[in-house]
């Protein structure tokens, strides 16, 4: 099957990277596959480069107006001639949406957050990424899959960094540094939590994003706290972490959780929507929640987290299977091709 994906995003976040992989395991399992993307952020077309096979990637030059975006996708999509179209996020879909529509090619979007209907109504299939979203498609006349987001398969050596301190517990969490992922929260809570300032415990948080600025304020010099900055290695940085911790105000099905699955962290969630299905999905109390923006319940759920030593957890992965992705994927194509 010919498959075009297209993402027109400026970060390389969690929905990125679902495109990317989800590219990668349907191009291993035999299909013909590229991916659109505009060329404005230097470092996200790098990782795109890393992770998609140099003759999959199209990379929209920076300069090019987007009042023309309709001429150039027609020009794409008729040299490329797929069998369907599948974007992420709001500005792809709205954008092949008219091309998929005028070429008479089926066209369906992932849902990486909440479905708008003046975004998405028109797509002829979506995908949900977590459960919880289906109950939001009521009013939606396409057709829908829930196909999860999936626990990413490691490659290559991964390499923790070194603690200055073996004995020091690193708590850590990756995300962008803006309101969603909650880090306020976070660092309030974190340093109620263990107010001295001489307990063996440290919160790193790997990103970049506007909150900068006011996530230091809160740090206010505390040495226990790290915010590094963007890397583009996650597992690495996973495997230097003792637990993760994910603060956020809503999530789809974050796939940093479920790197941190993968890499058998124990795990600190707030209860929000994906959250609360990745957790559903474990033996009870495997996973712990807390409710978001309470510094309070955050601060004693990380003391509880630290008073005993840490281990490997092994989860539940069953419904979280890359190896499973493409085929249910390709067979949801099939289905909306054949009705489209």
């Amino acid at each position: 099957m010919k498959i075009l994906h297209a993402i027109f995003s400026t970060d390389f976040a969690g929905s990125e990277n679902n495109c990317a992989q989800l590219a990668m395991l349907q191009y291993q399992a035999g299909h013909e596959v590229r991916v659109v993307i505009k060329g404005r952020n230097p470092k996200q077309v790098e990782r795109f480069r890393q992770l998609v096979a140099p003759d999959q990637l199209i990379v929209i030059p920076a300069a090019w107006p987007s009042l023309l975006d309709g001429i150039l996708l027609k020009r794409i999509v008729k040299t490329f001639k797929p069998d369907v179209i599948h974007t992420h996020l709001g500005r792809a879909t709205k954008r092949f949406g008219k091309v998929a529509k005028a070429l008479g090619i089926p066209h369906i979007a992932s849902l990486h957050l909440q479905y708008e209907p003046k975004v998405y109504g028109a797509c002829n299939g979506l995908v949900c990424v977590a459960g919880w979203q289906r109950a939001s498609l009521s009013s939606y006349k396409g057709k829908v899959a829930v196909i999860r987001n999936w626990v990413p398969r490691r490659m290559g050596n991964v390499k923790a960094p070194v603690k200055e301190n073996p004995a020091i517990t690193r708590l850590g969490s990756v995300g962008r540094l803006d309101n969603q992922k909650g880090y306020d929260i976070l660092l309030q809570a974190f340093r109620q939590a263990f107010p001295k300032g001489d307990e063996t415990v440290e919160l790193v948080i790997i990103g970049e994003g506007p909150n900068r600025a006011a996530l230091e304020a809160i740090a206010a010099g505390d040495a226990r706290i790290r915010l590094p900055g963007y890397s583009a290695n996650v597992p690495n940085e996973l495997a230097g972490f003792d637990a993760f911790i994910s603060s956020s105000r809503f999530e789809g099905l974050a796939l940093v959780v479920l790197e941190a699955i993968g890499a058998k962290l124990p795990m600190l969630l707030t209860d929000v929507a994906g959250n609360r299905e990745l957790a559903d999905l474990q033996p009870q109390g495997v996973v712990s929640l807390v409710p978001p923006e309470d510094i309070t319940a955050m601060a004693e759920a990380l003391k509880n987290l630290t008073a005993k030593p840490l281990a490997p957890v092994n989860y539940d992965v069953s419904e979280l299977d890359e190896s499973t992705v493409a085929v249910r994927m390709v067979a949801f194509y099939q289905q909306v091709i054949g009705t489209a």
